[in-house]
Order: structure tokens, then C-alpha cells, then sequence
């Protein structure tokens, strides 16, 4: 009752909108995006600008996507999308697929950020693991502190995230 609770509070339950009309509000504006239609810059910038256009990105049902990118905006771009890139090709290779994310620039509603992120814990919870972009900065920043309370607090188990650290691994060539 108390992950519940905790979950409820941060979809913005009260008497006025409870849970359930909350979890089915998120669950209707789950997206996801392929890994093919991110760019270099896509983790470079929090800002949405024109070239952020994705017509890729599409409703999905709870658990139909692969990874929710857990990144903090203050770690290095480029970075972040090699250490993604090698993992999505480490994917690939196992599943024979590329993978669905979700990607906070891609998938939260720019036009309506606020009640977009009510929906934090159902996006978190809709996704099969949790991918950390674990940069310099991750360990700082309160967002990232709380994807991770709303990973366990679903009863997300360690042995469903995988973290990759940018910077870690020989820089690949990849346009």
C-alpha cells in the first residue's frame, strides 16, 4: 500500500482525480520511439526543436517497449548516444530486432510536459527494463533518483537494469 501510495501521489492522485483515472490517462499517452529513428543529437539538448520532429515515435501498449532511458541532460550527448548505440547493436544482435524506447525528449508530450510526467511511473512500469545512461552527472540529479524509486517501488528487480557508463567504451563511428 505504501508503493502504492507513493505512486499515486506522484501521478497527481487526489479525491478530485484518483489513481485510476490518472494510470489511464498515462496508459493512453504511452509512446515509444525505435532506435533507429535517434540521432546523435537527439541526447544533446532537453529542448525540442525542429529537427526533433519524429514521425517514428507511436502509442504502444504497457509493456511493448524494450527500455526506458534513464539519462541525466548534464552528462555528455554524444556520449550517451554511443554508449545507446553500442547497446542497441548488442541487442540487435541477440534479438534479431532493433529495440523500442522510451526516451524522454521523444516520448513526453512537449506541447504538455506537466501532465505528461504525471504518467512517470506508468511509462517506467510499461517498460520491460531500465536502461541507465550513467554519466558524471546522473548520481546528482534528483529526476534520475526518482525513475529509479519508481523502478523498485513497481517491484522492478536489479537484475532488469542495465547501465552503461558514456565515456566507458572505445568511441564507435556511427552516423
Amino acid at each position: 500500500s505504501r508503493r502504492l501510495a507513493a505512486v499515486g501521489t506522484l501521478l497527481g492522485a487526489s479525491p478530485c482525480h484518483p489513481v485510476d483515472s490518472r494510470v489511464d490517462a498515462a496508459v493512453e499517452m504511452f509512446t515509444a520511439v525505435p532506435f533507429s529513428a535517434l540521432k546523435r543529437d537527439t541526447f544533446c539538448s532537453s529542448t525540442s526543436g525542429q529537427e526533433q520532429q519524429l514521425p517514428a515515435v507511436r502509442r504502444v501498449k504497457l509493456g511493448e517497449v524494450d527500455a526506458f532511458v534513464s539519462h541525466s541532460w548534464g552528462d555528455d550527448g554524444d556520449e550517451k548516444y554511443l554508449a545507446l548505440w553500442a547497446w542497441a547493436s548488442q541487442f540487435r544482435k541477440e534479438r534479431g530486432r532493433e529495440p523500442m524506447l522510451w526516451v524522454d525528449k521523444c516520448c513526453i508530450n512537449q506541447e504538455d510536459i506537466q501532465r505528461s510526467l504525471r504518467g512517470l511511473p506508468v511509462y517506467i512500469s510499461g517498460c520491460n527494463q531500465l536502461l541507465v545512461l550513467a554519466g558524471p552527472d546522473y548520481c546528482s540529479r534528483l529526476w534520475c533518483a526518482l525513475e529509479l524509486f519508481c523502478f523498485f517501488s513497481l517491484g522492478g528487480r536489479t537484475g532488469d537494469i542495465t547501465v552503461r557508463k558514456p565515456g566507458a567504451s572505445p568511441r564507435a563511428r556511427h552516423e
